[in-house]
């Protein structure tokens, strides 16, 4: 009989992780490549996901404790078109921690077998059509065939505190500002603060951005210090997709990188890793079915609805962007 086609994952972030854990687990070989060492950073960064993505992990082998996750969150702070917070209640949510899931997940991939490929991904391994071929290579989608995207994108940029907040200022936090938006989200391992818009708005130093972020939301830097914040991700953050090349299936961010607002990016992406790599290797998915332009379209008009209510919304930058939404919106249909 002939043997299974092996697979090669392109990228090493929670989705590449995670799609070589499954594809290890339905009786795959698996080359893993990237041109980082996984998981070796420790600068603290903390994304919000669903309680059913910690139950999933779990799943895969995950504990929670090795994300910094103590508890699940129900509420969440907003100050969006007026002058101070209202506490809204939604389904249970966690934060976790990038690193600590970014380690655990290669973890698991070593113990079950993945091979990992340090470099430059070879033409042969990418051409070889006797290979199945994900790229999870995030928002460079290196094997994509065109990427949509804003001309001039929102940019974010985050800092870091390792004390362990306390449960309200751990919990998610958004305000909304003349130029963009500020976001705050903790854990047991600490406090994620970020800000969102221009370049204007995000350059400087800490003690710069606080001030700024201070004139139009002093609640959410409330407890925070004044002169110590270290530095952490910074880059594009609003919506973008992509076009598939004719040999990779893209998967995560390489797909469809969903802006902060509004989004579960990490959940989603995580969770159309599993389903790609099920349906090319045993031709069927786990859950129910997607629609993804679908799916897309409706988180196009999503981030445009919270951006038209918003207080920076008539700004330039803003406006150019909501007209890329709508565009978007339309096509992703």
């Amino acid at each position: 009989m002939p043997q299974p086609a092996p697979i090669v994952i392109v990228g090493a972030g929670p989705v590449g992780l995670l799609a070589a854990v499954h594809a290890r687990r339905l009786g795959r070989e698996v080359e893993l490549w990237t041109d980082r060492q996984p998981a070796y950073h420790n600068r603290l960064h903390i994304e919000r996901v669903p309680a059913q993505t910690i139950a999933l992990l779990v799943d895969y082998g995950v504990p929670p404790a090795a994300l910094g996750v103590d508890r699940l969150f129900e509420q969440r702070y907003l100050q969006w078109s007026g002058t101070g917070p209202v506490c809204l209640n939604g389904a249970a949510s966690a934060n976790v921690s990038r690193p600590g899931l970014e380690r655990a997940l290669f973890g698991l991939a070593e113990s079950c077998g993945v091979k990992f490929c340090i470099g430059a991904v070879p033409y042969a391994a990418i051409a070889d059509p006797a290979r199945l071929l994900f790229d999870a290579t995030g928002r460079a989608g290196v094997t994509a065939a065109r990427r949509w995207r804003p001309a001039n994108p929102v940019v974010s940029r985050t800092f870091q505190f390792t004390a362990s907040p306390a449960p309200h200022h751990a919990t998610l936090a958004l305000a909304a500002g003349s130029e963009g938006y500020a976001y705050r989200l903790g854990n047991r391992h600490g406090l994620c603060l970020g800000v969102v818009g221009g370049r204007d708005l995000i350059r400087g130093q800490w003690p710069e951005i606080r001030e700024r972020i201070v004139r139009f939301a002093p609640w959410i830097v409330s407890g925070l210090p004044g002169a110590d914040g270290q530095a952490g991700r910074a880059g594009a953050c609003s919506l973008q997709w992509a076009d598939a090349g004719p040999r990779a299936i893209l998967i995560g961010d390489a797909a469809i990188a969903r802006d902060a607002l509004s989004s579960q990016g990490l959940a989603m992406g995580l969770g159309a890793a599993l389903h790609a790599v099920s349906k090319a290797v045993i031709g069927s998915t786990p859950g129910p079915q997607r629609n993804g332009p679908v799916q897309r379209a409706e988180h196009a008009r999503r981030v445009l609805a919270m951006i038209s209510a918003a207080a920076f919304g008539s700004q330039p930058l803003w406006k150019e962007y909501g007209g890329f939404l709508q565009k978007a919106a339309m096509k992703l249909a």
